[in-house]
């Protein structure tokens, strides 16, 4: 077996094709939180329809009793992935870096009580 899957590697290494393939990706998860919008939100003012304007629908949404959490969420995510094609095993790892504007909205006057942003890309 295990001269067999040399042959196999060995081959594989000689016509160009290794058995082994290295791969980095990154893409972006989530809507845009433009910067300028979120200066916009007032404590006590915003409403909820002029945030459902600036941001679409949250990614989530939390009861919390009197109030609604609201979570909107926009990750970088970077990995990188190795693949051994002849024995059909597999690693990958990554990392996600995400900018998070998460608000309390009175569910009563439908207005932002307070709000959170992390801009961190």
């Amino acid at each position: 077996m295990r001269k067999a899957f040399m042959v196999l590697a060995l081959g594989g290494i000689l016509s160009g094709c290794s058995p082994v393939g290295i791969s980095s990706h990154s893409y972006i998860t989530g809507n845009p939180i433009p910067e300028e919008n979120v200066r916009r939100i007032e404590n006590g003012k915003t409403t909820v329809d002029e945030i459902f304007a600036m941001f679409g629908t949250p990614e989530q949404t939390v009861d919390m009793g009197d109030v609604n959490l609201f979570i909107y969420k926009q990750c970088k995510v970077k990995g990188r992935s190795i693949d051994v094609r002849v024995v059909d095993v597999g690693s990958s790892s990554g990392e996600s870096r995400c900018n998070t504007l998460t608000l309390t909205i009175d569910k009563e006057t439908k207005v932002v009580k307070t709000y959170n942003w992390q801009k961190v890309f």
